[in-house]
């Protein structure tokens, strides 16, 4: 778009400015020149585009970026293969499926239109017609597989062979990569949550974000407690029982908001209208200001800002029976708030439909954590507070 290519090229312009500005201060003529990079800079980016832009559709119109893709292999797997090769939005050109076997005892009872036999597959990948080669065979077959890959080794083509173990035992999840350990293959089911830096970058967001939030809201401390403490009789704060990273049981602390802390064996879920709740526990949960406390949890490193949302020990037992994959909730450290909470599901999970669709955010978190999806959540929470959604 050309506006936001004016705008990327003057912010451009702008920094080199910054870095240039003494000198450009003792000499008032910089400044033209500065503007004549700006006007030259935007000029032949957009007229370099509006070339490229008809000239590359026409190219790829004709196919001339398409990988051009052969299966070898004439049953199931190959079935699979080519059913997935063959769909448009995967972008490339399907060559065609190869079989020495191509007796009708041979094929998939659901049919596969066979091109050719290895000997074809060979000739048309020395005429350059294919880019990639993907033995499609099964894992029993090893000696045929070895046999043709070494056949194949021979032509100027990448060849792959297919590990179906990926969708045959691992239902669903994103695409799944192979490394190796020395001369062991290996098919990477998961990588591990937040490897790397990712954990010495959450905590130091932790503690200093965190940190900034204890000073800004340590005043409202006494007056929350002294509000507290003229309702109703009780402990200002309490502890309950949640698990937080790998399953260990953490104590989290919350300002207290209803009449008396039910026991945990038989703690019950607030709901709307809860006469349990006081009027300061209204307000207190309305607003979030009961969670404060937690921001210790942080500090000490028991618990993120951002992250999945610890329920009661009761209730992680309940949900894990009644969700499957509940527990991969624990591959990271409990927080405050979390990308559950921001779309929608906080409060009462009520049925197994709202239980799994939190579930499904704090998963889809944990695959796709970054620093940036923590600020984006920690700036849609404040939004989320003020709305008061499912909030009682």
């Amino acid at each position: 778009h050309p506006g936001r290519l004016f705008v990327a090229v003057a912010l451009g312009t702008i920094g080199v400015m910054g870095l240039g500005l003494p000198s450009a201060l003792r000499a008032g003529h910089s400044w033209v020149w500065f503007a004549v990079a700006l006007s030259a800079s935007y000029t032949l980016i957009l007229l370099n585009r509006s070339l490229a832009h008809p000239l590359f559709a026409r190219l790829t119109a004709a196919g001339r970026f398409d990988k051009r893709i052969a299966v070898f292999g004439a049953g199931q797997i190959a079935r699979r293969v080519a059913d997935h090769l063959s769909k448009p939005e995967v972008g490339i050109y399907f060559a065609g499926v190869y079989d020495d076997r191509v007796g009708q005892d041979r094929l998939n009872p659901e049919g596969l239109e066979v091109t050719g036999c290895l000997e074809d597959l060979l000739k048309n990948a020395r005429r350059d017609e294919i880019d990639q080669i993907i033995i499609a065979l099964p894992p029993s077959a090893d000696q045929r597989i070895a046999m043709v890959a070494r056949k194949l080794e021979q032509l100027p083509a990448s060849i792959h062979i297919v590990t179906h173990l990926t969708s045959d035992f691992i239902d669903e999840g994103p695409a799944h990569n192979v490394s190796s350990i020395g001369s062991v293959g290996l098919l990477d089911v998961k990588k591990k949550p937040l490897a790397d830096w990712s954990p010495l970058v959450k905590r130091l967001e932790d503690l200093v974000i965190g940190g900034l939030i204890v000073l800004v809201t340590l005043p409202l401390f006494p007056l929350i407690a002294l509000a507290i403490k003229l309702e109703s009789r009780g402990p200002v704060m309490f502890t309950q029982r949640r698990r937080g990273f790998n399953h260990r049981v953490i104590s989290m602390l919350k300002f207290r908001t209803m009449r008396s802390v039910d026991d945990e064996a038989d703690l019950r879920q607030a709901e709307p209208g809860d006469n349990r709740v006081t009027f300061v526990g209204r307000i207190l949960r309305r607003t979030s200001l009961d969670e404060l406390p937690q921001l210790f949890n942080v500090l000490k490193g028991e618990m993120s800002l951002v992250g999945p949302r610890p329920h009661a020990l009761v209730h992680d037992d309940q949900f894990g029976e009644m969700v499957e994959s509940y527990g991969f909730r624990h591959q990271v450290k409990p927080g405050m708030t979390g990308l559950a909470q921001v779309r929608g599901h906080r409060g009462r999970a009520a049925t197994a439909e709202k239980i799994e669709a939190r579930v499904n955010s704090d998963i889809d978190y944990i695959r796709n954590w970054s620093f940036a999806l923590d600020i984006k959540i920690l700036v849609l929470t404040v939004w989320a507070v003020i709305t008061g959604r499912n909030a009682h």
